[in-house]
C-alpha cells in the first residue's frame, strides 16, 4: 500500500447494469429506519443472494474464539497468510451466506483463504458486542498466521478498524494490513456528505445510517466513543490500510476523514476514490462491470501486503 490519492477526476459514465442496479436500489429502498428488523435482514438476504455468484473455491465451516465462521479457500491456497472480512450491513444485517460471493471472490484474486464470521448483530447485541467478537476472532487467527490482513465494508470497516486499535490496546499487536471498503467509522453522523450525498446515495439514507448508529449503541451509549467511531481514536501504530469508497456515498466523508486521520497518525494509507461510485461497490461484482473493477483494486491492495509477508 503506497500512501497514493488517486483524484476523483471526472463523473464516468455508469455501465448499463450499474444504472440499472441504482433504479433498482432507488425502486425498493431498504429502509433502515422505518422497516422492522426482521422484515430488513430476510430482505437482505434475498436481495444478495441476487449477486450469488462465486467463483470455485471449498468452503469450510469451522468455530473460531466461539463464534461459527466459514473459510473460502482457493486452490493450493497457503496457510501462511489469511483475510478476515467483517461483514457490512448496518451493524443490523449480514451474514456468512450473504457475504460468500465476497469471500470468494477476493480468494480467489488474492489466492489467500478468507474467513468470514456471524458476529453478532444489534439491537439484539449492542456495542461492543460486535466489536468484541470481532477482536475475538482476529485474535485468533494473527495467533497462528504469519501475515493477515483485517477487511470489512460498511460497517464492517468500520469495525474492522475498531478491531485493530483495540488490539493494539489488548494485547500489544496487530493484523498485518487493513483494507476496507466504505466505512462507516463516525457514529456522529457529522460528515457534510451525509447531507450533500442524500440525493445521489441509493444504498444508505441519513435517516438509515442514523437510526442503525442508534440500535447499535443502545441506551446511553456514546457515538464518540474511539471505538464505535474509529475517526475518533488514537490511531498510531496501525498497519498498512487501504480504504476504498465512491464519490456518490453519504459516506465518503467517513472514508476521507479516516484516511486524513490514519496518514496524521503515521499510517501509510491507500486512498482510492471511485468517481461517481456507489457504496460498499465491490459487494457487486457478480453482476456490474465497475465492481468488479473495484474488486481487482481490493484483491490487489491485499496482495501487497499477503506477498510481502510470504
Amino acid at each position: 500500500m503506497n500512501g497514493h490519492t488517486p483524484s476523483s477526476g471526472r463523473s464516468r459514465v455508469r455501465s448499463p447494469e450499474l444504472t440499472e442496479l441504482v433504479d433498482r436500489l432507488r425502486s425498493t429502498p431498504f429502509s433502515a429506519d422505518v422497516v422492522p428488523i426482521e422484515q430488513q435482514r430476510a430482505a437482505f438476504e434475498r436481495f444478495a443472494a441476487t449477486f450469488h455468484d462465486p467463483p470455485p473455491v471449498t468452503l469450510e465451516p469451522v468455530t473460531v474464539a466461539g463464534i461459527a465462521a466459514e473459510w473460502a479457500r482457493p486452490d493450493a491456497a497457503s496457510d501462511e497468510s489469511a483475510v478476515v472480512w467483517v461483514h457490512g450491513g448496518g451493524f443490523t444485517l449480514g451474514s456468512i451466506a450473504s457475504y460468500r460471493d465476497l469471500a470468494a471472490r477476493v480468494a480467489t484474486l488474492t489466492g489467500v483463504p478468507v474467513l468470514t464470521f456471524e458476529y453478532r448483530l444489534a439491537p439484539e447485541h449492542p456495542f461492543p458486542a460486535a466489536l468484541d467478537d470481532s477482536v475475538a476472532v482476529v485474535h485468533e487467527i494473527v495467533a497462528s498466521t504469519r501475515t493477515v490482513v483485517v477487511g470489512g465494508d460498511s460497517v464492517g470497516g468500520g469495525i474492522a478498524v475498531a478491531a485493530a486499535v483495540a488490539m493494539r490496546e489488548r494485547y500489544g499487536n496487530v493484523p498485518g494490513g487493513l483494507a476496507v471498503v466504505s466505512p462507516k467509522a463516525d457514529l456522529t453522523q457529522s460528515g457534510r456528505s451525509i447531507r450533500t450525498n442524500a440525493s445521489v446515495d441509493p444504498v444508505v439514507s441519513p435517516a438509515g445510517t442514523t437510526e442503525n448508529a442508534r440500535r447499535y449503541l443502545g441506551a446511553g451509549g456514546d457515538p464518540c466513543d474511539p471505538l464505535a467511531s474509529p475517526v475518533f481514536a488514537d490511531l498510531s501504530g496501525l498497519p498498512p490500510t487501504y480504504i476504498g469508497v465512491g464519490t456518490a456515498e453519504v459516506l465518503l466523508d467517513d472514508s476521507l476523514r479516516l484516511a486524513r486521520e490514519l496518514r496524521d497518525a503515521g499510517v501509510v494509507v491507500d486512498l482510492d476514490v471511485w468517481p461517481d461510485m456507489i457504496h460498499i461497490l465491490p459487494f457487486f461484482a457478480s453482476r456490474i462491470p465497475e465492481a468488479a473493477d473495484a474488486m481487482v483494486a481490493l484483491a490487489s491492495a491485499i496482495r501487497v501486503v499477503t506477498d510481502a509477508g510470504a
